[in-house]
């Protein structure tokens, strides 16, 4: 019914084109952006923005459903729909706590309903209509003065005490030297307020939002989330893949092949990604998997040039140059070990010397060669055994431009490496714990 619905209503023009959210093609993100769009073009010619952020009191709660129904007929909406809209606003009811007896429901439509928002926007449409953009503080006023009588006619009313009021300027223009007065109460202007889950500021900074989300990082019970989230990390991910990342975060490694162990697009490749996506949605009408791959493919492209043209984390760089065979793998997990073999950075003494961890950086068993994971991985006599143990699996000598190979040809090739991995880098830290202890 609601598709139904929907569909009367974007063939019909219920809904100004300017509305969104709740409607395909009309994303509560596009109100952001316009909003952005609109303040960022003002400043560029040193105009100021003057926004109200306006509260309807109980919106769901207290549609008139005499009106909606009224409405919904009037805009020729069939018999059948107008009572089925009927049956799901005015059937309701309501048990409390301990109550033998229940109550009707006479108002509002249900909230979290996937109809609500679509028959709260037919309620509004001829209140919005009536309420034109305005310039300047008088005409803004007036502009909510009839909006609030618009809504007062159907039940609804504006909250002057939840009403915000932003001067988006450039021009050091502090927050509180604005004011518009909404019936009979006055509203000042503030330095913030938050926008669809966005913390706008009136220098359009963005600084209160980042110091929002930096508070809610430290904050001890939505840490785990926050990391997750901004790493691209959803439950559905492996512990081993989250555990690969804690250990490469939260130690000295390059940002960018922490992304390439983990298998988890960089951030703003990320970002660029979902962009294009919502841009092709928006444009096409709907979101095909052909463009998600499509979408996924470039992405990978950019990681790879980034990749191949960086100077950090040129170790990982020499064993994975191919980012697509590795992120694209049908097997193989990471864990703690084989992310210090793979990244260099682990009980490698080059590696603790550099950091001031270590006296000496050349290997005890190779006084000409620094003990790196190169070394370990190929030359070191200490782990003849280890490796090979490891060239038998394999068949033959492994090199740095062979061993992930390897590792992607088989489950049992990566068993193999990982074995070695954790073998020797045990090996590793109970020499470096012996060498502190004496």
């Amino acid at each position: 019914m609601k598709n139904r619905l929907q569909w009367w209503a974007e063939v019909n023009d219920w809904i100004p084109k300017d509305q969104h959210g709740f409607r395909r093609g009309h994303s509560g993100v596009d109100n952001m952006t316009g909003l952005f769009l609109m303040v960022e073009n003002a400043f560029r010619g040193s105009r100021d923005v003057l926004t109200t952020f306006l509260d309807v009191e109980g919106a769901f709660d207290n549609v008139n459903v005499d009106v909606l129904l009224e409405r919904l007929a009037s805009l020729g909406c069939t018999r059948r729909i107008v009572k089925f809209v009927q049956f799901v606003t005015r059937e309701r009811l309501i048990f409390t706590e301990g109550a033998t007896t229940a109550m009707r429901l006479c108002k509002g439509v249900p909230q979290g309903a996937v109809l609500s928002p679509l028959l709260l926007r037919t309620t509004f449409r001829s209140a919005w209509e009536a309420a034109d953009p305005a310039e300047g503080v008088a005409a803004l006023e007036s502009a909510i003065e009839t909006l609030g009588e618009n809504l007062d006619s159907i039940g609804l009313g504006i909250s002057p005490l939840k009403t915000k009021l932003i001067r988006f300027n450039d021009r050091n223009i502090q927050p509180g030297r604005q004011r518009i007065k909404i019936r009979e109460h006055v509203v000042s202007s503030c330095s913030h307020t938050k926008f669809l889950g966005v913390i706008f500021d009136y220098r359009l900074s963005f600084k209160e939002h980042i110091n929002y989300i930096k508070k809610m990082h430290l904050n001890n019970e939505y840490h785990e989330i926050f990391v997750w989230h901004i790493l691209g990390i959803t439950p559905g991910h492996s512990r081993s893949t989250i555990d690969a990342i804690r250990i490469v975060v939260e130690t000295a490694r390059s940002a960018i092949a922490a992304c390439v162990l983990a298998g988890v697009l960089p951030l703003d490749l990320e970002a660029d990604e979902r962009a294009r996506l919502y841009e092709i949605g928006k444009r096409e009408g709907v979101l095909l998997d052909r463009n998600r791959t499509m979408e996924r493919m470039r992405s990978l492209d950019d990681w790879q040039r980034r990749w191949t043209g960086s100077n950090k984390g040129r170790w990982t760089v020499k064993l994975i140059p191919d980012l697509k065979p590795w992120v694209q793998r049908k097997h193989g997990e990471m864990n703690y070990y084989l992310t210090q073999l793979l990244s260099g950075h682990g009980c490698f003494r080059a590696y603790l010397c550099r950091f001031g961890h270590d006296d000496l950086a050349t290997c005890p068993s190779c006084p000409t060669e620094d003990e790196d994971a190169e070394h370990v991985l190929f030359r070191c006599p200490r782990f003849a055994r280890e490796r090979e143990s490891l060239w038998n699996a394999a068949g033959q000598p492994l090199t740095s431009e062979t061993v992930v190979a390897y590792m992607l040809s088989s489950h049992l090739g990566w068993a193999a490496v990982s074995s070695f991995a954790s073998t020797v880098m045990k090996q590793l830290r109970i020499g470096e714990r012996t060498r502190h202890a004496g």
